[in-house]
């Protein structure tokens, strides 16, 4: 996708914000005041809170489900998990609980069948489980080797055949991913018999001079990125003139986070499925 008039790199943004700073450098060079190391970090800080603040950035995965194992890892990126299903959109979706509650129950831990809730107690905080444990292993699209095209697809009513003569190079419906030279498909999961999860992730973190900030950010919001970093900036002095600064740059700050708030209110961005 073409990039708009608002979009801004990196090094735009770190430009952007040493001229209100009134902190100039040469291109890819350190400022008098501030090496371009420090304020790449305070980039990724800003957007970072942004995120958080706003919740605009999600996205959606598949827990690819083990028989017999109700405990897994979320994504890496995860920040907060906002909603939990199982096959799919159209499956059922997984309520909130905790282990008090289903200790309430006599042998309700061990008991099996397709999941129905999830809890984050006493785990990790990069893990979820689920209530009942899961009895069988979800579905699964499957290479017969590391290189080569799709050639059986497995699910919970066992394995479908393709013709070995007639290689398989689309299904519609079934999510293909390429992966390095000569790898066609990889091992992908279905959302048939595993569980989806829809959360708040954290954005792609930048270091080039050439990098964009996340895809999830409207690029509307790229201009005003520097009035974030300039604050932050700012905010390591006491001279008169960056003390005004602040005071200006702090409204138009903030309403650029409220406009990024409406986003979400009105639209809910989210991305395509894929495995975790």
């Amino acid at each position: 996708m073409a990039r708009s008039y608002y979009a801004r790199k990196l090094g735009q943004i770190v430009d952007d914000a040493l001229r209100l700073c009134r902190d100039f450098r040469a291109e890819g060079g350190d400022g008098r005041k501030w090496r371009w190391n420090e304020v790449v970090e305070i980039v990724n800080d800003v957007i970072l809170n942004v995120s958080k603040r706003t919740g605009i950035l999600r996205d959606v995965g598949v827990i690819p489900v083990v028989a017999n194992t109700n405990v897994y890892d979320l994504p890496a990126n995860c920040v907060k998990v906002l909603r939990v299903g199982i096959n799919g959109m159209e499956g059922t979706v997984l309520l909130p609980t905790t282990v008090t509650k289903v200790d309430l129950v006599r042998n309700a831990r061990s008991a099996t069948g397709e999941p129905v809730e999830f809890f984050r107690e006493f785990l990790a905080s990069n893990q979820i489980g689920f209530f009942p444990v899961p009895s069988i292993t979800g579905s699964t699209f499957t290479r017969d080797h590391d290189h080569g095209l799709l050639r059986r697809i497995s699910d919970a009513d066992g394995v479908l055949p393709f013709d070995a003569g007639r290689p398989l190079r689309r299904v519609r419906g079934v999510p293909f991913e390429v992966s390095g030279q000569g790898r066609i498909v990889r091992e992908l999961w279905s959302p048939y018999g595993n569980i989806e999860v829809w959360y708040q992730r954290n954005p792609s973190k930048m270091s080039l001079y050439s990098d964009y900030p996340d895809s999830g950010l409207p690029e509307f919001f790229h201009p005003y990125i520097k009035y974030g970093v300039a604050l932050q900036l700012l905010g390591f002095t006491t001279l008169k003139l960056h003390v005004e600064k602040t005071k200006r740059f702090g409204p138009i700050w903030n309403r650029t986070v409220l406009g990024l708030r409406r986003v979400v209110d009105f639209t809910g961005p989210m991305t395509e499925m894929r495995p975790l």
